[in-house]
């Protein structure tokens, strides 16, 4: 257990690693007018602090950094009051909301653009997997003579669009098979496309047999798309520009780990709620051991979640990333439950 003056020693000394990211010494910290005690003392004061392991010293001559353990410490214990929020981020909200009618991907990835400004950081944030998207409406529409355009509207408004090669078809005969096959598959997932139901498509509409053969492939294709959990990833640039890696064969695993959806989901799959921050190993990841991820859920809506995280070096500001990542988490379900600034 910590005496007052230890916790408060800690404090600075995380303060101080995190404003400069320099090793902090004693003298630095006799000038701090709350601790009112000679230089000796602190020296003492952190020579305990290391044998608690709480800080380390990275080479003789130097100060102090603060260790895992440090840091787990701060954030559990100093980190109950909101961070600061610039000025205009009600403007940023507004420009978020602004956008609220997109596709819900193309939301996401401007989300995660901004998120990363405001926060000088890699910022991720997930769409979860949905196994229980539905049709909710199709159209088969002409290009010409020998291609059409399937385009596919999930029940939350999910657009995907597919070509396919079909010959000697008519727009109208197109609508007539677009009706139907929003009248037998509306409200399905790909399980609900059963063979029963295509043999249904077939026997109502036996002129359209040929094209039905090559549509229905193209259309389960489609529902897959929605099942598959979508991540948005900006500013890995910016974390690499922090320096938390020990060499350029290392920026360059992580660069590549980025660009693995099922990796990154992995990462953020903690298993926890709320706000979660995670510090070094905590990570379970060797890449991230300098790192840490500062995480929320919100809701995506039908009972699912996504997440969003920031991904910055250990010497980030914990307070204010963590305000940051919160304000975002309740925009996001705001846009994604309808709600209106």
């Amino acid at each position: 257990m910590l005496t007052d003056r230890q916790r408060i020693i800690l404090k600075f000394i995380v303060d101080d690693f995190i404003s400069t990211g320099h090793p902090v010494g004693s003298r630095t910290l006799s000038k701090y007018p709350q601790l009112n005690v000679s230089a000796a003392t602190i020296r003492n004061e952190m020579a305990d602090l290391e044998e608690f392991g709480f800080i380390t010293q990275p080479h003789i001559s130097a100060g102090r950094v603060p260790s895992q353990l440090g840091l787990r410490f701060y954030v559990d214990s100093f980190l109950e009051e909101k961070g600061l929020i610039s000025s205009d981020f009600q403007t940023i909200i507004s420009r978020l909301f602004s956008e609220r009618h997109a596709r819900s991907e193309l939301l996401l990835n401007r989300a995660a653009k901004l998120l990363s400004e405001q926060t000088g950081m890699a910022a991720v944030i997930t769409a979860p997997a949905f196994s229980r998207r539905r049709l909710a409406n199709l159209r088969l529409v002409l290009m010409n003579e020998q291609n059409v355009l399937l385009v596919l509207v999930s029940d939350q408004q999910d657009v995907e669009t597919a070509a396919f090669g079909a010959s000697q078809v008519t727009q109208a005969s197109l609508d007539e098979l677009s009706d139907g096959l929003v009248r037998i598959f509306g409200g399905e997932t790909i399980e609900g496309m059963s063979h029963t139901k295509v043999f249904q498509l077939k026997r109502e509409y036996p002129q359209h047999g040929q094209i039905v053969d090559v549509l229905i492939p193209v259309l389960r294709d489609l529902l897959r798309r929605f099942d598959r959990e979508h991540v948005s990833v900006w500013g890995t640039d910016k974390l690499l520009a922090q320096g938390p890696f020990a060499d350029l064969e290392s920026a360059g695993k992580v660069m590549h780990f980025f660009e693995e959806p099922q990796a990154i989901s992995k990462l953020l799959d903690d298993g926890e709620e709320g706000t979660r921050i995670r510090i070094g190993d905590e990570l379970g990841n060797v890449l991230f051991n300098r790192c840490s991820i500062i995480q929320s859920d919100y809701d995506y809506g039908s009972g699912q979640k996504g997440t969003l995280a920031v991904v910055g070096s250990i010497r980030m500001n914990y307070a204010g990333v963590r305000a940051i990542v919160e304000i975002f988490r309740d925009t996001l379900t705001d846009i994604f439950s309808g709600i209106q600034l």
